[in-house]
């Protein structure tokens, strides 16, 4: 949910945010859409996303605080499209 600046030219068609703060993801202008989830919820965390929805995956200041990490990176793994990439 953290807001990052974009200074690129390119335009994106879909930036999905998922994160535990709502009031952050709302603000964030970049999103055209966001989700509230808590990834350590679960051991068996599903992404609220299709098979192959993303040409990349920002995994930003969360994945040190991930309880199942594994989980959620084959979770991310199944979301991402083929030849995308984890950042």
């Amino acid at each position: 949910s953290h807001i990052r600046n974009n200074n690129s030219s390119m335009k994106l068609k879909r930036v999905a945010g998922l994160g535990m703060n709502a009031k952050e993801l709302r603000a964030n202008e970049q999103l055209t859409e966001w989700t509230v989830l808590d990834l350590n919820a679960d051991a068996n965390v599903k992404l609220p996303y299709d098979n192959d929805s993303f040409d990349v995956i920002l995994l930003q200041l969360s994945i040190d605080y991930l309880i199942h990490p594994l989980e959620v990176l084959k979770e991310a793994s199944r979301v991402l499209k083929k030849g995308g990439s984890v950042h």
